[in-house]
C-alpha cells in the first residue's frame, strides 16, 4: 500500500476481571462518597472526587487490587512503546471516584499534573452512552480543505464505550471527554493520575525524573 501511517497515538485497553468481594467494595466504596456528597452533584457535569477533597482513594485498602493492575498495565503499555519497565517507579499521585447521572457528561479537557491517566468502570446502565473520547492531539489532516469521511486513515478522533471492568490507560496530554451519560442507574468509575520516576540505582537519568528518594525540598 503506498500510503504510509506515522506518527501514532496510542492507549492501552484491558478487560480485568476483579474477584467479586473486591468489586463490591470498590463500587460501596463511590457509593459511600456519593451519598455523602450528593448535595454537591451537579446534574450536567455530575460529581468527581478531586473536586471535593476525595482524591486519594489508591491510599484505601480497599484499592490495593485495582493499584496493582495499574501497575502492571502500565508498565506493559510503556513496555510496548520501548521504554525499560524494570527500570521504572510507578506513582499514582492522585485517583478519584467520578458519578455519573442520567444527563451528565464530563467537557474536553487533559490532565496537565501527570504522565499517565487511567479510568477504570465499576457500573454502568447503560454501555451505548458515557463513552470516553479522545482527541486528535496533532489534527494536522485539519489543513485539508474538504470534509473527509473518517476511515482508517482520517480518524480525528476515537471512543471507547464505559464497559464495566475496562480499564483504560493513556497519556495525560490527551485530551478527553465523557458523552452525554443515558442511563437511569449511576455511572460509576475510578480515575488515576500516573507518574514515573527512574530506579534509585539507575546511573542514566539524564532523560528521566529521578527517584523522588534524591529530591529535596528548597527553602
Amino acid at each position: 500500500m503506498p500510503i504510509q501511517k506515522w506518527f501514532p497515538t496510542t492507549l492501552y485497553v484491558e478487560e480485568l476481571s476483579p474477584p467479586p468481594k473486591i468489586m463490591e467494595g470498590m463500587i460501596d466504596y463511590v457509593s459511600r462518597f456519593y451519598e455523602k456528597n450528593k448535595a454537591l452533584y451537579n446534574p450536567a457535569v455530575g460529581l468527581t472526587g478531586d473536586m471535593f477533597g476525595e482524591s486519594r482513594i489508591h491510599q484505601s485498602s480497599t484499592f490495593s487490587w485495582l493499584n496493582k493492575q495499574i501497575l502492571f498495565y502500565c508498565k506493559e503499555y510503556l513496555g510496548a512503546l520501548g521504554a525499560d519497565p524494570n527500570n521504572l517507579k510507578v506513582y499514582a499521585s492522585k485517583a478519584w471516584p467520578v458519578v455519573l447521572q442520567q444527563g451528565a457528561k464530563v467537557g474536553r479537557h487533559r490532565h496537565k499534573n501527570s504522565v499517565l491517566s487511567a479510568v477504570f468502570y465499576l457500573q454502568t446502565d447503560d454501555v451505548s452512552s458515557g463513552e470516553i473520547r479522545f482527541k486528535d492531539p496533532n489534527p494536522t489532516l485539519n489543513q485539508i480543505p474538504w470534509d473527509l469521511d473518517p476511515n482508517p486513515l482520517s480518524f480525528r478522533e476515537c471512543f471507547y464505550e464505559s464497559q464495566v471492568n475496562r480499564l483504560v490507560v493513556f497519556p495525560s496530554s490527551l485530551e478527553h471527554e465523557v458523552g452525554v451519560y443515558k442511563g437511569r442507574k449511576e455511572r460509576l468509575s475510578v480515575s488515576y493520575d500516573i507518574m514515573f520516576t527512574s530506579d534509585r540505582n539507575s546511573s542514566d537519568i539524564e532523560m528521566t525524573i529521578p527517584d523522588i528518594r534524591e529530591w529535596r525540598e528548597l527553602r
